[in-house]
């Protein structure tokens, strides 16, 4: 099985999930934008309110297909100087 971290090099995990999550997701991109969007305005009336919740179930979706493709186990026992046997 390919390694996560070898297909999209980080040092942060996270930022390797949302790279997968762009590149092998449909909609993926779109999806991580219109959050970075939605964010700071979800305080700003309960429509964009919803609208952050939905992208934040959306990515989440995403995330969680994302980490059964590769395997990866979690984000706190992941340390960048310890190679692990997959």
């Amino acid at each position: 099985m390919t390694r996560l971290l070898d297909v999209y090099p980080s040092k942060n995990p996270r930022v390797a999930v949302n790279r997968a999550i762009r590149k092998e997701i449909p909609g993926g991109a779109e999806i991580l934008d219109a959050l970075a969007v939605a964010a700071p305005l979800r305080y700003t009336s309960y429509a964009w309110g919803r609208v952050y919740k939905n992208l934040l179930a959306a990515r989440d979706a995403a995330t969680q297909e994302i980490l059964k493709r590769y395997e990866f186990v979690d984000f706190e026992s992941w340390s960048p100087d310890v190679e692990r046997e997959n």
